[in-house]
């Protein structure tokens, strides 16, 4: 009932947040999807001579969605937490605790839903591994997961690097599974490059090899304790969010929360 109770409430939320940050681009994304046949990146599209292609999948679905942005992410949402429940059965973990210790709230204050897509196909790909993986349909699955993640996501390119860590976790019968997943990673990388080249835009990526700043370093640490993205929340999106006015104390107390 709790967890019932949660799903209803987040997709009220949902539904009564107003459009804001990257869901306020669906519309110009639209229009030059329907002009180009490509959906490009507005943020990173420095002029309209240099157009900017990232994360095709995201994109499209922001394009083709429009005024359907809102039921495209309660769905995702709501899959996700189904998702959630299946893996806690099979971790033999209380569903209410950890539907509760996973709560999407980037659904609320990241601006976009390709978090909720990295999430959605994360917990999809674990599901699979942690089932019967011999099955047709869970062998399509860890082909298609990885595709997917890399049309949502440029930092799924070192999605490799995660498969040669499972390499030293799994037993050997169930190695060639990781060579299924990395034969969908190349499928792909092979779709995006594709993509980029017809599109005739430029490629975009802040994933490149650095020192991490201690500002990345914190992120890191989040993001393995809790899937809320305080980083990203600022006073201005608060009040964005809100269908009501805050006085400046109550926005002040939440993000020391968020970010405390």
């Amino acid at each position: 009932m709790i967890v019932a109770a949660y799903v209803v409430a987040t997709v009220v939320l949902i539904f009564i947040t107003p459009l804001y940050g990257d869901p306020a681009v669906v519309y110009w994304t639209g229009k030059v999807m329907r002009s180009t046949g490509f959906a490009y990146d507005p943020a990173c599209s420095k002029n309209v001579h240099q157009l900017c292609v990232r994360a095709p999948l995201y994109y499209s679905l922001l394009a083709i969605s429009q005024q359907y942005y809102r039921i495209v992410t309660a769905v995702l949402f709501i899959i996700f937490i189904y998702l959630q429940h299946r893996i806690s059965g099979y971790l033999n973990i209380n569903g209410t605790l950890f539907g509760l210790l996973s709560p999407p709230i980037y659904l609320l204050f990241s601006r976009t839903y390709v978090d909720t897509l990295t999430a959605l196909l994360s917990s999809l790909l674990l599901l699979v591994l942690l089932k019967d993986s011999k099955e047709g349909l869970s062998k399509l699955f860890l082909f298609l997961v990885p595709v997917l993640l890399v049309l949502v996501r440029e930092t799924s390119l070192s999605f490799p690097i995660f498969l040669l860590t499972l390499l030293f976790y799994v037993k050997s019968f169930r190695r060639k599974l990781l060579v299924l997943m990395f034969l969908g990673w190349i499928a792909g990388l092979s779709i995006y490059v594709t993509y980029l080249i017809l599109s005739g835009g430029n490629a975009y990526s802040d994933f490149q090899p650095h020192i991490p700043t201690p500002d990345e370093v914190y992120r890191s640490i989040i993001i393995g304790f809790t899937p809320i993205l305080p980083w990203e929340v600022s006073e201005r999106d608060i009040q964005s969010y809100l269908p009501f006015d805050v006085s400046q104390n109550v926005i002040f107390v939440i993000l020391f929360l968020l970010k405390g």
